[in-house]
């Protein structure tokens, strides 16, 4: 309907009808006589639009009150003075829609798919562009219960074909390819759409991801950073969480996981075991791929040469440092610091088994390949006997010799010998201030003790046929009972 306006002399323009008849006093475009203030009014009371034109075209549209149908699939809205904003507002009418879509309504022009829109995208701005649509507002769910909504959709079964992205641009610079100062801006953030069930959120600039590594497309997880490093300024100031079974792991790609605590589903490099916080690893039984029996454990070492291998290779080692070192509190009548056993497999057989083979090499000063003390605390009465070293050798079966304790003293050929050599070098002191209870003293005693009627010998010495080699020598007396 076309309309003219007649300007009058109350400071308003007339509002009139084709043949110059007026629709009403209260339709004008100016200022209202009625009001001091004398705000500028464009006051049309018909329950028309009304609507603005440019260059002829038909720009904006101002519903007073209407009811219609935009997403065919859901109830009628009611527009109560919805605008609409576009370069052509009849031409997007005469597409199908009905009017705006919501309170303010900026829209193309172009064909935007109704069903993405919803009941509640009233009271906010919708954007139709490009056959997409998008809303910002609110969605109200209860009396005084809203949220704010940032809203985006897509056509249907096109869902991974828009994404909602963060920006952030500055002076523009042409040669730059990314970076605030490109054409394309900084990203900071996008939303991904992997389907009508998920969305993955992409933490940091993923175009220049893709400029740089083609590979590089969309976040593939519910959480994808990029770029950069993620970090929590503050963990939970909560008690240590010891009754959770449960940690997390990466993958070569950066994807966060999580295993159990041994014994778990996976049950590989730690298992516990025993119905408490006993652990071990590279056990017999092991799962496929895991450690198991045959597999050895290194400590500061590779490659590792036994079932446990450790090696200490401090710069400045503190002194009286320990490659092992072992306290045990004992609450039971039997106890070992150690225990070492060498068992040889059913059916093979061995020349040489070493229950212990230790190895010193020392530059300078003394070196002992074992040291071994045994003492009583001062205060205490032993109930039984203390012993440095107690060496026991036990026979089952058939064997050619058996020793408890062998001492061997080997000088290479590149070796200077400044002293003496001993095979067994044995020393006992007296400092007690009372030793009236001690029986005797012996620096060696041997015994022997068996029921066979063979010959016997509790010290055997043995020499070489030299002019000053002795099997035994003794400096003092010696005394003799028997043959």
């Amino acid at each position: 309907m076309a309309v003219c306006m007649l300007i009058l002399g109350g400071g308003y323009a007339q509002v009139t009808t084709p043949n110059n008849q007026p629709f009403g006093t209260d339709n004008f475009v100016g200022w209202d006589n009625t009001v001091t203030t004398e705000p500028l009014m464009i006051k049309h009371e018909a329950n028309q639009p009304i609507d603005l034109f440019t260059n002829d075209i038909h720009r904006f549209r101002l519903l007073p009150d209407a009811t219609y149908v935009v997403n065919p699939n859901l109830p009628a809205k009611l527009a109560d003075g919805w605008a609409l904003l576009c370069p052509d507002v009849a031409g997007f009418l005469s597409l199908g829609a009905p009017g705006p879509f919501s309170l303010l309504h900026l829209a193309d022009g172009q064909n935007a798919f109704m069903s993405s829109d919803r009941e509640w995208m009233n009271i906010g701005i919708t954007f139709t562009g490009n056959r997409d649509m998008g809303y910002i507002g609110q969605k109200a769910y209860g009396m005084d219960r809203t949220d704010m909504v940032f809203h985006w959709s897509d056509d249907p079964g096109e869902a991974a074909a828009d994404r909602a992205r963060f920006l952030f641009t500055s002076g523009y610079n042409a040669s730059a390819p990314t970076g605030a100062t490109s054409a394309e801006g900084l990203e900071g953030m996008r939303l991904f759409v992997e389907d009508d069930d998920n969305i993955n959120v992409g933490i940091g600039d993923w175009f220049a991801a893709n400029f740089n590594d083609p590979t590089i497309t969309e976040p593939e997880e519910r959480l994808d950073v990029v770029d950069g490093r993620v970090r929590i300024r503050q963990l939970p100031t909560e008690l240590a969480a010891d009754s959770l079974d449960k940690f997390v792991v990466v993958d070569p790609d950066g994807v966060l996981g999580w295993r159990n605590v041994p014994p778990g589903t996976l049950g590989c490099e730690w298992d516990q075991y025993g119905g408490a916080n006993n652990l071990r690893t590279a056990w017999p039984g092991a799962a496929a791929g895991c450690p198991d029996e045959d597999s050895h454990v290194g400590i500061g070492t590779s490659p590792v040469l036994g079932k446990l291998t450790i090696l200490e290779t401090a710069s400045v080692p503190s002194a009286g440092e320990h490659g092992i070192h072992l306290t045990m509190e004992a609450d039971d009548d039997s106890n070992y610091g150690l225990t070492i056993r060498l068992d040889n497999k059913p059916g093979h057989a061995s020349n040489l088994s070493n229950g212990i083979d230790v190895l010193s090499n020392n530059a300078a000063g003394t070196t002992k390949g074992t040291r071994s003390r045994a003492y009583m605390a001062s205060g205490l009465v032993a109930t039984g006997d203390v012993m440095g070293v107690e060496a026991i050798g036990s026979i089952y079966g058939t064997v050619r010799n058996v020793m408890a304790t062998r001492s061997t003293v080997d000088i290479q050929s590149s070796g200077s010998l400044t002293h003496d050599a001993f095979g067994v070098y044995s020393t006992v002191t007296n400092l007690a201030t009372d030793s009236s209870s001690a029986r005797y003293l012996y620096g060696v005693y041997g015994q022997v003790s068996g029921p066979f009627d063979q010959e016997q010998r509790a010290i055997y010495g043995r020499s070489n046929t030299c002019t000053d080699c002795w099997a035994g020598y003794f400096q003092g007396k010696v005394k003799i009972t028997g043959k």
